[in-house]
Formats: C-alpha cells, sequence, structure tokens
C-alpha cells in the first residue's frame, strides 16, 4: 500500500520498508534517500507536479489535511499535526509557520522542514542518534533570506 498510495505516485524509487524489525523499532521501518525525501516534502507543499510526473490530487489533499493542527503543544508557539508539529511563524521577519517531522532510531537522527510561505524543504540526516536536527533545521529556516 505504501508503494501504491505514496512512493510510487511520488517517484521515490529509493524509499523501501525492511523487513526483520524488532517492535523495539515501530518508527524506524522506513529508509529513504535525501532525493526521496525532498521529493515527499515538495509533494507535501502542494505541487501537482514533480520532474514533470503528476502528484495525484488525493494525496497532495491527504497530505495537507495532515499538517493541520489539532492542538496547541504546552512549549508554547507549536502545534501538533498528524506526525507534524507546526511551528509559530516568525513574525518579526514576516515568516510563516515550519511544519517539521523528525525521525530517530538508535543510530541516526533526521527531520524533514516545510517552509509553505517559502516555498523550501530542508532535509538533514545525522549518522549518530540524539543530534538536534530539528532545531538546526529551525535555525537554518529562519537563516535562509
Amino acid at each position: 500500500m505504501l508503494q501504491r498510495e505514496i512512493t510510487g505516485p511520488l517517484g521515490m524509487h529509493d524509499t523501501v520498508l525492511p523487513g526483520g524489525l524488532s517492535a523495539a523499532y515501530p518508527a524506524g521501518g522506513l529508509r529513504s534517500t535525501a532525493r526521496d525525501m525532498l521529493r515527499f516534502g515538495e509533494a507535501n507543499l502542494g505541487h501537482p507536479k514533480f520532474d514533470g510526473a503528476a502528484v495525484p490530487p488525493e494525496l497532495v489533499a491527504a497530505m495537507k489535511l495532515a499538517q493541520r493542527p489539532r492542538y496547541a503543544l504546552p512549549e508554547g508557539g507549536r502545534q501538533q499535526a498528524l506526525a507534524w508539529v507546526v511551528e509559530a511563524g516568525d513574525a518579526a521577519r514576516g515568516r510563516g509557520p515550519l511544519v517539521h517531522k523528525n525521525g530517530a532510531i538508535s543510530t541516526f537522527s533526521s527531520v524533514i522542514l516545510l517552509d509553505p510561505g517559502r516555498d523550501m524543504v530542508i532535509f538533514l540526516a545525522a549518522n549518530a542518534a540524539g543530534v538536534p536536527t530539528t532545531a538546526l533545521a529551525i535555525k537554518l529556516a529562519r537563516q535562509i533570506p
């Protein structure tokens, strides 16, 4: 289903769901490349085409729905969506909210960050656990002119 509904239509040919994972890694089952993650980000920004191929409108709509905040997080300035976290905008710099999802297992850390107002995707990956990839991506997004 993953290949039929998401990775196939987006041309994410290097994203796979490995087998043989233990119950300790329920969220670490997907393996992907930076190129495929950027494709995923482009689709999440709502682009109707990527590399000349059409993104199914139902997939774009589902991705937008998953980014819609559901409730405020206690840290302030952040809201929880379906798997995504929405950071408040930076009004002083005229910037809108940032949307991100991090991932990590015992051997790596990663984050994909969307800046819908600037039509930008940032993907960071580190080959170590505990690297603050989310904080780094947010800082980077806020520093890019």
